[in-house]
């Protein structure tokens, strides 16, 4: 009985948590998306007409503001990833890296990147979630490729009662000071205009976390970066 009241407490905790990041992020986007608007306006009417800083300092506001709803939709991705385990379900994740990769077929082809995928195996977890987790690591390694095209290694082998994963690329790599850091929320990875928002990696973080896992990064030998993590095999 207590073990249920406990589950039943910490299931309304959650609902509660999900409901706040949502309607924060509504009420944060509403006036963000005013401030974006009127900004787009005055830059196609008056760009050229003022002078060079004032073209400078509307660039800047549009900046900002994208980079503000990329932070806000990102609060909300975290926001909603709640406790897992009553509708994890086997899972194929040959099929659902493949969606993935779909999703990004955009993106893969602005940066004509490589994606090499070696046979997955098949877990219990939750779809969404673990899209999520793929989907982060991908970006993570599209956007910081460096001078060279994304390349891109994911594979996975057995070990002692888990799979071990790995999502290998060859771009800017994770200095050794950062690599434990890099998975808080709001730690930013990257090199100047390149930084990140710091949400997707503690999305990606989370979902592990959640399915019984833990994430890692290490340096990738033939340069970048090795994200590797961990989930619990069904079959041990």
């Amino acid at each position: 009985m207590a073990g249920q009241e406990s589950d039943d407490t910490f299931d309304r905790v959650e609902e509660e948590r999900r409901r706040f990041a949502s309607i924060a992020s509504h009420d944060l986007s509403e006036p963000l998306r005013t401030i974006h608007g009127f900004a787009s306006l005055l830059q196609r009417r008056y760009e050229g007409q003022l002078d060079d800083t004032a073209d400078v300092y509307l660039r800047h506001i549009l900046d900002g503001t994208r980079r503000m709803q990329r932070l806000i939709d990102g609060l909300l991705a975290y926001g909603r990833i709640g406790r897992v385990g009553t509708a994890f379900e086997t899972l194929a994740l040959d099929r659902v890296l493949r969606r993935v990769v779909e999703d990004l077929d955009v993106r893969v082809e602005e940066t004509h990147a490589t994606i090499i995928v070696d046979d997955l195996p098949e877990v219990q977890g939750d779809r969404t979630q673990l899209e999520q987790l793929f989907q982060n690591l991908l970006l993570n390694a599209l956007k910081f490729h460096g001078s060279e095209p994304p390349h891109v290694e994911i594979g996975a082998e057995r070990g002692e009662g888990e799979w071990r994963f790995a999502v290998a690329d060859r771009g800017v790599g994770v200095p050794p000071s950062e690599r434990e850091a890099i998975f808080a929320m709001f730690t930013r990875g990257g090199v100047g205009d390149e930084r990140g928002a710091g949400i997707g990696l503690a999305v990606a973080e989370r979902v592990v976390a959640n399915h019984g896992g833990r994430i890692w990064v290490d340096e990738n030998l033939r340069g970048g970066s090795v994200f590797r993590f961990t989930l619990p095999d069904p079959a041990r």
